[in-house]
Order: structure tokens, then sequence, then C-alpha cells
């Protein structure tokens, strides 16, 4: 009897302790579920606000890019605005600057009429269209009209030679009183300055020396400084001699001829229809600005007249 109490103890305290276990284990086991579900949870805080930063970053980012977006798109606006105004300022400066040379050309024209003018006023005999021989001002108003006719026929010269109006009206004028004294018309000097100009430049004579050059010729008084008349073998004895004979004009032109001919081509080089450009491009200024000019020289005269 008493082994089997002892017996029967064994088993109740062994089945206590088996539930002991059990309860044990169970517990660990939530413990265990519980601390995976903390950590589960952790995770997926930790992958949220991970997640947060980086669309918040994302966001910084796109305002970014916007921001310089924005300021590209404001600088080119900017440049292009800058460009037109650069583009309207350099085109007022260039019609400025292309009808002051319209109104120099003008004056220039103008001045030199009145000019060359005096000179054949004072040197040539001048008649009305009776064939009376004039004097005064009326002498004047008919030498002006016929240097205007000159005039026109040098700008077509300098025009087909790209030689500058300005050069041929300055050796015109200082030619007339000495071919007026050699016995040159107006014609034949216009034409005698026209090849003393296109010989100097073939020759390479500094254009500044054309009044000297043809001063030289026209009064027979060569000298070491005389470079057209050296080049062309003339002398003083044989420029009198020329014009003692009544011949001077013809010598000379045709001594100039060839020169004349190569400047008629040299408007087919380079320098030539540049040059040839530029005269045509002032001419036409000039003409442009005829009217502006009148009006211009008649509001100075009214001021004038204030002051």
């Amino acid at each position: 009897v008493a082994s089997d109490k002892r017996a029967s103890a064994s088993r109740i305290a062994a089945t206590k302790e088996a539930g002991a276990a059990d309860i044990a284990a169970s517990r660990s086991s939530k413990a265990a579920a519980e601390a995976n579900a903390a950590s589960t949870r952790g995770a997926t805080a930790e992958i949220r606000r991970q997640t947060a930063a980086l669309q918040l970053q994302r966001a910084e980012q796109a305002g970014l890019t916007g921001n310089v977006q924005k300021h590209n798109s404001a600088l080119a606006q900017s440049l292009k605005t800058a460009a037109a105004l650069a583009a309207v300022y350099g085109s007022l400066r260039a019609v400025q600057a292309s009808l002051g040379a319209g109104i120099n050309y003008n004056a220039t024209l103008e001045g030199a009429r009145l000019a060359i003018a005096s000179v054949v006023s004072a040197n040539e005999k001048v008649t009305d269209a009776n064939g009376k021989q004039i004097e005064g001002l009326e002498k004047l108003k008919v030498a002006q009209s016929q240097v205007a006719v000159i005039m026109d026929q040098l700008v077509v010269k300098a025009r087909e030679t790209g030689t500058p109006i300005q050069v041929l009206v300055s050796g015109f004028q200082a030619a007339i009183a000495p071919a007026s004294a050699m016995g040159l018309s107006l014609e034949q000097t216009r034409d005698v300055v026209v090849g003393m100009t296109n010989a100097m430049k073939a020759m390479n004579v500094p254009l500044d020396q054309q009044r000297q050059e043809i001063q030289d010729i026209l009064n027979a008084d060569i000298d070491r400084n005389s470079h057209v008349a050296k080049n062309l073998q003339l002398n003083s004895v044989i420029l009198k001699n020329w014009k003692e004979q009544g011949v001077l004009a013809e010598r000379l032109l045709g001594l100039l001829q060839d020169y004349n001919v190569a400047a008629g081509e040299f408007k087919n080089t380079w320098a030539g229809a540049t040059a040839v450009l530029r005269g045509t491009f002032d001419a036409l200024m000039g003409a442009m600005t005829g009217d502006m000019f009148k009006t211009l020289k008649e509001e100075a005269r009214k001021v004038s007249d204030i002051l």
C-alpha cells in the first residue's frame, strides 16, 4: 500500500512538473512572438521613416530643379533682351553714321562747287547763251552751272575707278588755274586730273601728293620730287614745247591712256570692288540725305541770322 502511495505521489509530482514546463514553454513562446512583433513594428516604422525622408529629398530636389529651370529661363530671356537692345543700338549707330556720311558728302561737293566755280570765274572767260562775255555775280552763276556738270562727271569717274570723290575734286580744284594758263579747257582739265590720279595709283605714289604732282606738270616745273612726270619721262622743256605747239592736253592724255584702261579693270579686283562699293554707298547716301541737308542748311542759316 505504502509503495502504491509513493508511486502515485511520484506520478502526481511528475504531472505537475510537466504542466509547469508546458506553461513555461508557452510563456517563452508568447514572449518570443511578442518580441518578434515588436521587431517587425520597429522595422516597419524605420521603413516608413526612410520612405518619408526619401520623398522629402525628392521634393526638395524637384523644387531646386524648378528654381534652376526658372533661373535659366529668366537668364535666357534677359540675354535675348540684351541682344535685341544691342542690335537696335547698333542699327541706330549705323543709321547715324550713314546719315552723317551722306551729309558730309553733300557738304563736300557743295563747298567744292563754289570754290571751283570761283577759280573758274577768276581764270576763264565766261559767256552767256548769246556768246556775250559776262562779269561779276552773273559770271559766277554761269561758272557754277558749268562746274556742276564737271562735278557730276567726276562723281561718275570716282565710282568707276574706286577713287574717293574728294581726291578728284581736290585735284581738279588745284589744276584749274595752271591748266587755264596752259590753254586747257575745263573738260581737258577734268580728263588730265582723272588720268594723273589713275597713274599715281598705278605708280604707288601717295594720293596726298596729287595736287603737287598735277601742278608740277601743268606749270611745266619738273623737279626731283615730280614722281609722275619722271615716270612718264617728262621734263619742263618738253611740256613747254607742247604748250607752244598747242598739243599739251593731247600729248598728256595720250601718255595717260594706258593708266585709264588699267583703272577701268581695277574694279574687277577685290580692292577695286570694295572701293567702288564704298563710293557707290557714299553717293547713294548723299542722294538720300539731299533734302535733309538742305533743311539743315536752312535751319543753320536762320539760327545764324538770329544770332
